[in-house]
């Protein structure tokens, strides 16, 4: 993963890859999760899902954490579908006033 755009937020593919930007200034780090559905007892696909990668959105700018995942990196990874499911994960100190 690389460093992506953060003008536009949320997840977009673009021409290079999947763009994601999550505006997030009090998190330390986002992980972008990939999940895959796992097939059924028939092998058609399920609703169930398993976690297939994770990356840490190696950029950051003005409280937006943001990353470009390739067709490359994608490529590479096992089990990725039309039907893979994404997910951000957030580390950081907790929001004031917030338990």
């Amino acid at each position: 993963m690389e460093p992506g755009d953060p003008s536009q937020l949320g997840a977009r593919l673009v021409p290079r890859g999947l763009n994601v930007a999550v505006l997030a200034p009090d998190a330390t780090q986002i992980e972008l999760c990939l999940f895959a559905p796992e097939p059924d007892t028939a092998g058609a696909p399920s609703r169930v899902s398993r976690e297939i990668a994770r990356f840490a959105l190696p950029g950051r700018a003005d409280g937006v954490h943001h990353g470009l995942l390739t067709p490359e990196a994608f490529a590479a990874l096992p089990g990725v579908v039309e039907a893979a499911r994404i997910a951000a994960e957030l580390a950081g100190a907790a929001l004031p006033g917030v338990v």
